[in-house]
């Protein structure tokens, strides 16, 4: 077992006591591995809690005064993941009982020395578990503030792909929320339709389509956000600054959020660039 800084016996126990407390840390084993997952072979874990009865029986034995071996002793039980609100009562069940039916502790004073040992040992191992739970909270919280950190950084990555993407381009690209009101386009679009990106940002799709052909394009759209269909491909024409319009082939998909809803900036366009060209009187 490793060292802890426990206390010991100044000398070897008598062979009956080493048979009976044996017999005892097997019970022992036996219980809190059917209790919790204990990361030891069986007969590891039982040399683990019969060096640890040794020491709870020197204890009990020591005339000095403190416990601090017995309070060691319940931390190195949680340490072996016998953590458990379960494991601690079960092992003041054990060993209450089983320690003072032990041939060394019958008689005298041995009764409220190893009650007061197993009070410490209870001690050690509610810190011991009050520290590994707040250490595990701290875990759980620097892990959380990684993740959105992470997710933060990816967010600002994917947008600088996109932005870089978008502005090389030579196809038209618009992002509208769900109502059509365009929320970012970029240069492609303005020379297309003879407008700044600024101009026709906060203006709406169906503005920018003849009127003849804007309630096609709506119910189009509706079908898209509907779910009905997954893409929308057609030849469209599209409204210059100059009363002209361009025939372009006009491609659109809808963005979606984690939880597949409609996502407030979508969907986004895309016109061909060998159509957008294409200008007629």
């Amino acid at each position: 077992m490793p060292d802890l800084g426990l206390q010991t016996s100044p000398a070897p126990p008598p062979e009956d006591w080493r048979r009976k407390r044996r017999t005892l840390a097997r019970k022992w084993a036996y219980v809190l591995a059917e209790t919790d997952y204990v990361p030891l072979v069986h007969t590891e874990f039982e040399d683990e809690l019969a060096g640890l009865l040794d020491t709870l029986c020197a204890t009990v034995h020591s005339e000095q005064a403190g416990n601090a071996a017995a309070e060691a002793a319940g931390a190195r039980l949680v340490a072996l993941n016998c953590a458990s609100q379960q494991s601690l009562a079960l092992t003041m069940d054990i060993l209450g009982k089983g320690m003072l039916a032990l041939p060394e502790f019958r008689g005298g004073k041995s009764a409220e020395r190893v009650v007061g040992t197993l009070g410490a040992l209870a001690a050690g191992f509610l810190a011991a578990a009050q520290r590994a739970t707040l250490e595990q909270q701290e875990s759980m919280k620097l892990s959380l503030l990684k993740a959105v950190r992470d997710a933060k950084w990816n967010l600002r990555a994917a947008e600088a792909r996109f932005e870089e993407v978008a502005t090389c381009s030579a196809s038209g690209i618009l992002i509208t929320d769900l109502d059509g009101t365009l929320l970012r386009v970029n240069g492609s679009v303005g020379a297309i339709l003879g407008h700044t990106a600024a101009e026709l940002t906060g203006r709406n799709l169906f503005d920018l389509v003849p009127p003849e052909h804007a309630s096609a394009l709506r119910e189009d759209y509706a079908a898209l956000l509907s779910g009905r269909v997954q893409r929308i491909k057609q030849s469209q024409k599209l409204l210059l600054q100059d009363g002209d319009h361009a025939m372009v082939s006009l491609t659109a998909s809808l963005l979606r959020g984690e939880d597949e809803a409609p996502a407030s900036s979508s969907p986004w366009w895309r016109t061909a660039p060998n159509c957008c060209c294409c200008r007629t009187s």
